[in-house]
């Protein structure tokens, strides 16, 4: 399986944090012509060795709540919905109406500027 984002990474170093941001989620098989494409959302991490930061506080008072995601995991259970995927169904469900089926071309491919 081929999986696409665009990533942005900020360093915030007076927290020793780092956040990352992953928008524009890509999936699609190697035997498949089309992908599946998440254009309308992000996926945020945040990461520190201590206590909870700002950027996570920000995020928990906008209803954005810790959770288990997996891109791989979640991208599989798209494309291929006869294999089990209990762990995945909450957030596959959620996300299902923002799914935009697209054909795979050259550019498609290669990274975009």
């Amino acid at each position: 399986m081929r999986t696409g984002y665009r990533r942005t990474t900020l360093w915030l170093p007076l927290r020793g944090a780092r956040l990352t941001v992953d928008t524009d989620l890509t999936w699609s098989l190697p035997w498949m012509s089309q992908q599946v494409r998440l254009p309308t959302h992000a996926v945020v991490e945040t990461k520190t060795a201590g206590a909870a930061t700002g950027v996570d506080r920000v995020l928990w008072r906008h209803g954005h709540r810790p959770t288990r995601f997996s891109k791989y995991g979640t991208g599989l259970s798209m494309l291929m919905p006869y294999l089990p995927a209990h762990r995945w169904n909450r957030i596959r469900s959620e996300i299902q109406p923002y799914l935009q089926h697209e054909p795979i071309t050259e550019r498609t491919h290669h990274d975009l500027p």
